[in-house]
């Protein structure tokens, strides 16, 4: 056996939380790294404990992790989904930077968690239409705000004056230059 696998094996068989957080470390740095070189059932192995892990550990570790994962484009459907509905903390790198991440699963992001997530979503490298419709929705000002300052966002005209006559009538004048 490998002296990454023994480790991890040890820091498994521990119960505290301490021994948890060095697995959840010690799994991200030799298995979720990239180039690690997992087979598929490893890597397989790899994303079950860090289910596991993601339910039994605290916000700094599972941030950790999400950074580790944020990237990756073979995340299982269900680990995202858990990260992307967690604290800001942990969600923030998956929502900012995973590619997987398509128009529905973001607007449920947006309609179902609250500012801070939506931040996170309007500042991705890639919004689209439907998605920024759904931020736009929100009629958050700081939202909205953060959606246009964001150039690689794609914003429908209509939807963007149907809000700002919205605004502008509820006394909440917004101008961008």
């Amino acid at each position: 056996m490998s002296t990454h696998n023994e480790k991890l094996l040890e820091l498994a068989m521990q119960r505290a939380v301490h021994g948890k957080g060095d697995l959840a470390a010690s799994l991200a740095e030799t298995c979720l790294a990239p180039g690690a070189g997992l087979t598929e059932k490893e890597l397989t192995l790899a994303f079950d404990i860090v289910r596991i892990l993601i339910n039994s550990v605290d916000v700094g570790i599972r941030r950790h992790l999400s950074e580790y994962l944020a990237d990756r484009s073979d995340l299982p459907s269900d680990l995202v989904t858990a990260l992307i509905h967690d604290d800001i903390a942990v969600a923030y790198p998956v929502l900012v930077h995973n590619q997987m991440l398509n128009d529905e699963t973001l607007i449920e992001v947006v309609e179902k968690r609250g500012k801070l997530h939506q931040m996170a979503v309007s500042i991705r490298d890639q919004v689209s239409k439907h998605v920024s419709c759904a931020l736009t929705a929100t009629a958050d000002l700081d939202v909205i705000e953060s959606l246009l300052y964001n150039k690689a966002a794609k914003i429908d005209a209509e939807t963007l004056d149907r809000k700002s006559t919205r605004l502008n009538s509820s006394h909440q004048i917004i101008s961008y230059a």
